[in-house]
């Protein structure tokens, strides 16, 4: 995938030019349905062409040979895409500016316009962020990483039970000597083995999470909920706020199984980390410290160089003036968030949809009287 930069050079020269803007998500895990995307793509096209009956013929011409170029290439894709969630394509009559698989599913959808489309890029260079799935029983865990596409194992561990009947000083036991009365020491032994195996277990596992989901994935862990609950437990301090317990995986699971669980479980972390956040820049914002709220607010920051992280909504990114902040990103180096709710529903409440935070300490107010939307 490009860069910050890389994509900031590409807006920059592309801006002058009609260009077809493809992103296509390929996530669907049925081996049938994996194909879909073939179907979506030609439907889009088709409709971007209707939609352009009334355009110049040079406009038409141009866009049916960018078209052609687009279809051409994906037909030498494998159906798969060899694992990964998606696609993207800029390309115009001319040729390609980008080609390329994405780290994360980007949501289909096709433009045909001036300059690239900057907005679904940059929520893709951020991403979801990573998944690592866990699936635990009392003896063993299955590890999983997903990003959007189907799910693929990583690790098993097992525990090591070692439990053996007592010898009599390394020989065979003498004629009446046993391993306890009615068996009481061997059965405190193996529960004791079993203890100390579940608790090697859950040490391994933790330092497995940890370390594939380092610096910013999420964890989800489910099957035994017991178990599950004390593996959440054994992560580290900046781990376990990113981990959550999920019931939903039994022991004939499916990667259908882990990729919804993982989804679901992604999501419930996002909303809790994005509200609070949201929530804590907001309240900065008021206090005058560090945050700015709205689209004016926030388009200033950006063009100062003051902005550091920007939260907008999906209301907010589908505005047809989103392009503008988010090519005001691109130059500043901001990273730009796209938040779900409760958060998106508080930024759409009471920021416009978008607030940023601050580098340096800002005075700005809260407003009380929020203009419309452009083009609302």
């Amino acid at each position: 995938m490009l860069t910050y930069s890389q994509l900031a050079r590409l807006e920059r020269a592309a801006r002058d030019s009609s260009v077809l803007n493809a992103y296509v998500d390929a996530t669907e895990l049925d081996g049938v349905a994996r194909r879909s995307w073939r179907r979506t793509l030609a439907d889009s096209i088709v409709a971007l062409r209707k939609s352009l009956a009334d355009a110049p013929h040079a406009e038409r011409n141009a866009f049916d040979r960018a078209a052609a170029r687009l279809e051409e290439a994906a037909g030498r894709l494998r159906d798969d895409l060899d694992g990964a969630p998606g696609w993207v394509a800029f390309v115009t009559a001319d040729g390609f500016l980008h080609w390329g698989h994405s780290d994360h599913a980007p949501g289909t959808h096709l433009s045909w316009r001036q300059g690239i489309a900057t907005a679904p890029y940059l929520r893709l260079i951020h991403g979801d962020g990573k998944v690592v799935v866990a699936v635990v029983s009392t003896r063993e865990a299955e590890v999983f990483e997903w990003t959007g596409s189907e799910p693929a194992r990583v690790a098993r561990l097992d525990a090591h039970v070692h439990v053996g009947r007592a010898n009599h000083m390394g020989d065979a036991p003498r004629e009446g000597f046993h391993a306890g009365t009615r068996g009481t020491a061997l059965t405190d032994a193996a529960h004791h083995a079993l203890d100390v195996a579940r608790e090697q277990l859950l040490r391994d596992l933790a330092a497995e999470l940890e370390g594939r989901a380092r610096p910013s994935g999420w964890i989800v862990i489910s099957g035994n909920r017991a178990v599950a609950r004390e593996a959440v437990d054994r992560l580290g301090t900046a781990a376990r706020k990113r981990a959550i317990q999920l019931d939903g995986l039994g022991s004939d699971f499916s990667p259908a199984d882990v990729a919804r669980v993982a989804a679901a479980g992604r999501d419930a972390l996002r909303a809790s980390a994005f509200g609070a956040r949201v929530a804590d820049l907001i309240d900065r914002a008021v206090g005058r410290h560090r945050g700015v709220l709205g689209a004016e607010a926030t388009l200033a920051a950006l063009r100062t160089g003051a902005a550091r992280d920007v939260y907008a909504s999906p209301a907010f990114l589908a505005r047809r003036d989103a392009e503008e902040m988010t090519r005001a990103v691109l130059e500043s180096g901001a990273t730009l968030y796209e938040v779900g709710d409760p958060a998106a529903a508080r930024l759409d409440a009471e920021c416009e949809g978008i607030a940023a935070g601050l580098r340096f300490a800002a005075g700005s107010r809260r407003r009380t009287a929020l203009a419309p939307a452009p083009g609302a």
